[in-house]
């Protein structure tokens, strides 16, 4: 006989598991055939709603924080996190597990920093965070680390802590990647950017994996001619960023430019310059990257899936709180690289 649970009846029945307990549990509020879809599938893998029931009898109530980048018009990436976490907080609200969203902005730590004071007060039972600001993490979760409070990771992962979950893609390993794909067809001894979009005083935590991966590849190819990267942090206003930008560009040797983060914002000022030789590659099929993506000004996009990040972190709290199942530590998204030629199968908007 196959194991099966809620979540398992609720994937066959292409149902969320609050549908699947308000039959098991005779509640209505089901339509006829899908009651009679989700029965068959119990019938068929006998299976025992003892473990939920019990669970539910309890009446104990579970509060989830989330603490992520609040999204905004110029970087619109943390709106897929959301919607996942938002998704999964709809499927588990009937086993009385409510969510409380907590948000800072990526570029202000102090933000960051009072987001979390406000996040302790309130005493959730497990806290699903993005772990931006390095330094400040560490701090916040010595405190909910403390207090017996669990925590898992989205979009960053903190290696050496107590998480019990990462979900999000290999940072290094995705700039490692990148610098394989900016660096083909260079024979010679060439010059490449790495640009993050933000303040050089910020600890992104992330941003720096991805720019040590970028760099390892080409530590690891010397034999295709040494490479002279720079690193550029570009803050403020898009003019800025196009004067910070000429002397390295204008370089005739500047082959390539690897952005970190919000890739529109120098694709746009790179678009300015009319400069042909370039390679751009960027992380994230937004709706800005795509517009730059689809012009040809940026050449290739890394995705990681942010949706599923943030649903699938929601769940594995909810599993390891409620059902007290055991937490696979690890869950690495997909480095999947996006063209004009591909990008359309990989579309989660309009």
């Amino acid at each position: 006989m196959q194991n099966i649970g809620i979540r398992e009846i609720a994937e066959k029945a292409e149902v969320s598991i609050g549908t699947v307990d308000r039959v098991i549990h005779n509640r209505g509020g089901v339509s006829k055939s899908t009651k009679e879809k989700i029965q068959e599938i119990i019938r068929k893998y006998h299976y025992e709603p003892n473990m939920i029931a019990r669970t539910l009898a309890s009446r104990k109530r579970y509060l989830l924080a989330t603490l992520i980048p609040f999204y905004t018009r110029n970087n619109t990436y943390w709106s897929g996190p959301l919607e996942g976490i938002k998704k999964a907080a709809s499927e588990i609200a009937d086993f009385s597990v409510n969510l409380s969203y907590y948000f800072f902005d990526q570029h202000d730590a102090d933000t960051f920093h009072e987001a979390t004071k406000k996040l302790l007060n309130s005493t959730p039972d497990a806290v699903l965070l993005a772990p931006v600001f390095y330094h400040e993490s560490l701090a916040f979760l010595k405190a909910c680390e403390e207090r017996g409070i669990p925590y898992v990771f989205i979009d960053s992962n903190i290696r050496g802590l107590k998480n019990i979950s990462y979900f999000g893609q290999d940072s290094f390993q995705s700039g490692y990647l990148a610098a394989r794909l900016i660096s083909i067809g260079c024979t010679s001894k060439s010059r490449f950017l790495v640009i993050h979009v933000a303040k050089e005083e910020e600890n992104i935590n992330h941003l720096k994996q991805r720019e040590n991966g970028f760099k390892a590849w080409f530590g690891d190819h010397e034999h295709l001619g040494k490479a002279v990267i720079e690193t550029l942090y570009i803050s403020g206003s898009e003019r800025s960023a196009v004067k910070r930008l000429l002397p390295s560009i204008n370089n005739h040797k500047t082959k390539g430019i690897f952005i970190t983060c919000n890739a529109h914002i120098i694709a746009r000022s790179i678009k300015q310059m009319k400069t042909d030789h370039l390679r751009l590659i960027g992380y994230d099929l937004t709706k800005d990257n795509l517009k730059f993506l689809k012009s040809g000004t940026i050449d290739f996009l890394i995705c990681q899936k942010p949706r599923e990040q943030g649903y699938h972190g929601v769940y594995s709290l909810f599993n390891y709180l409620v059902h007290k199942k055991p937490v696979k530590a690890l869950h690495l998204m997909p480095i999947d690289i996006i063209t004009r030629e591909n990008y359309r199968y990989y579309l989660e908007f309009e």
